[in-house]
């Protein structure tokens, strides 16, 4: 790093005395020669050397001390080597050490203060205009002023790689896709460093544009180049989610997590909150739930749970077994999803309803088959099997019965139900309550 020497500015002061009488001062003011004067003047002069060579050997010994100790990314004491320097004189390169130094020991608003200190000394900065727009970013969340701090040190410098990196970077951010794709190619085309990161970067633009294959050759490339790279699996991860490839989708959220341990909570926290989508999509819905509280936990922002995510498992949990005809267990799920979240109440109900339904229709299907028993055994000798199946039958009409007013609580406006329900009480001689349940119905057409 380029090193400064300092010019200082002294107020003249007296530098020698002389033990003097009255008579010598009129000596000296009477017979003082222009070469007793010119000696005088040099005396003065060394003494003023002297002082400010020292001055100048003091400032940049604590320069030294101050890139020494920021190389040694003893970040403290390089800001308190760097105080001493700034204060004898501003210096850019000072200035940006200490922006440095500071973000590093997370005073991001003294880093923007010193790195527009920077600008202002040395308004072609690119480093420093760079740096800024990483700091305004990463811990504020500031795009747009970052993107021209960005866009204005490629004025100064239009062949620096990283900065077409991180404008890509800026814009995938902002939603400006085509131009991110554009900076990153700009980016890998300049031979950046961090070529892994480009194309990362890119393959995140497309697949935001819905342009799949090519981000996926765009992150597995990226992975060739870094195998430990957590963001990439993560985007390989949504790829793969977004078309519906979901076990591919879980292996690669599993490697996000897994090399993603040195990342921000939050980043963890987005990565199991995903793969507990493609784990739901994927009925595995205890992972699902898992992940979820998961990814709550390591939310910065909220650290609380958000129960709707929870609920929708329960629900397509509850869908998953209700195809399966283990209606008692969808009821279960169903229940859970109502009681994390209310809003899924209405279609909740409905579905316990129905599970209720199949249930009782299936003790309804089983009376066909004693009905056409007991129609051959009507004038059959053998009574004791009649009466059983007369017994079996009047159980099923009571269990059918109970499981179709349990459905009916869940939902009254099923005018199917209301009349099977009508049915049912006549099979088992309630008069007043057929009654009851027809005019129901009617009331229903």
């Amino acid at each position: 790093m380029k090193k400064y020497v300092l010019i200082l500015t002294v107020l003249f002061c007296a530098c020698g005395s002389t033990k003097t009488t009255s008579n010598n001062y009129q000596n000296r003011s009477t017979k003082t020669t222009d070469s007793n004067y010119n000696q005088n003047k040099k005396y003065t002069l060394e003494r003023f050397r002297d002082l400010k060579a020292a001055k100048a050997r003091v400032y940049k010994n604590n320069y030294q001390l101050a890139v020494d100790a920021f190389f040694a990314e003893d970040w403290n004491k390089a800001i308190s080597y760097l105080n001493i320097v700034i204060n004898s004189k501003p210096d850019a390169d000072a200035y940006f050490m200490r922006a440095y130094s500071k973000t590093r020991t997370s005073d991001f608003s003294g880093a923007i203060n010193d790195y527009f200190n920077a600008i202002e000394l040395r308004p072609n900065y690119v480093f420093a205009y760079n740096n800024l727009a990483s700091v305004k970013f990463n811990n504020f969340n500031v795009i747009d002023s970052s993107i021209d701090y960005l866009k204005t040190a490629l004025s100064y410098d239009s062949n620096a790689p990283m900065l077409y990196l991180n404008l890509a970077i800026l814009q995938n951010a902002k939603g400006s896709f085509t131009l991110a794709v554009k900076n990153a190619t700009r980016a890998i085309v300049l031979n950046v460093e961090d070529k892994a990161g480009a194309y990362q970067s890119r393959g995140k633009a497309k697949r935001n544009l819905k342009q799949y294959q090519e981000a996926i050759d765009d992150l597995k490339t990226s992975i060739s180049l870094n195998p430990n790279y957590a963001k990439t699996y993560f985007e390989l991860g949504l790829v793969y989610y977004e078309t519906s490839k979901d076990n591919l989708a879980i292996v690669n959220f599993n490697n996000a997590i897994k090399y993603g341990a040195s990342e921000k909570s939050d980043f963890l926290s987005v990565s199991y909150y995903n793969r507990a989508l493609a784990k739901k999509s994927n009925n595995d819905f205890q992972g699902s739930i898992s992940d979820f509280e998961m990814a709550s936990k390591l939310d910065s922002k909220t650290n609380s749970l958000d129960k709707s995510d929870i609920a929708g498992v329960y629900f397509k949990w509850g869908n998953r077994f209700f195809k399966l005809k283990k209606w008692d267990n969808a009821i279960q799920k169903f229940n859970e999803a109502k009681r994390l979240d209310s809003s899924l109440n209405d279609d909740c109900n409905y579905n316990i309803c129905s599970s209720y339904y199949k249930i009782g229709l299936k003790y309804t299907d089983e009376d066909e088959a004693i009905v056409n028993e007991l129609n051959t055994l009507r004038y059959s000798s053998n009574s004791a099997r009649y009466l059983q199946l007369e017994k079996m039958r009047n159980e099923n009409l009571k269990n059918s019965l109970k499981f179709m007013l349990m459905a009916y609580n869940y939902d009254k406006k099923r005018k199917n139900l209301v009349d099977m329900i009508s049915q049912l009480y006549n099979l088992t001689g309630n008069k007043i309550k057929e009654k009851e349940f027809k005019s129901i119905s009617q009331g229903l057409e």
